[in-house]
């Protein structure tokens, strides 16, 4: 019941989807959360990872994730995002 516990914002990112929920609704609110992350300056607009990964997600249900993007994960956020996005895809 602190202050700082309950007046904070932190991201998290958590179980959301029936496991029937179609590929493209789960694909734009990562796209939704990227943004988020971009906008806070937890993630790099011009990476190239975070570039690979928004066009993977805009055109998810046409590829698998591995063959899509290339670029691999720079930063620690980079990193985890990556490890989390790739058990949703």
């Amino acid at each position: 019941m602190r202050w700082e516990n309950s007046h904070s914002s932190v991201a998290v990112i958590g179980p959301r989807f029936a496991a029937d929920a179609k590929r493209a609704a789960i694909a734009e609110n990562w796209q939704t959360g990227i943004q988020t992350m971009i906008a806070h300056g937890w993630l790099s607009k011009d990476s190239p990872y975070v570039v690979e990964l928004q066009q993977f997600l805009k055109n998810s249900s046409l590829a698998e994730m591995g063959a899509s993007i290339r670029s691999e994960p720079r930063s620690g956020m980079e990193i985890r995002l990556d490890k989390i996005v790739r058990m949703a895809f």
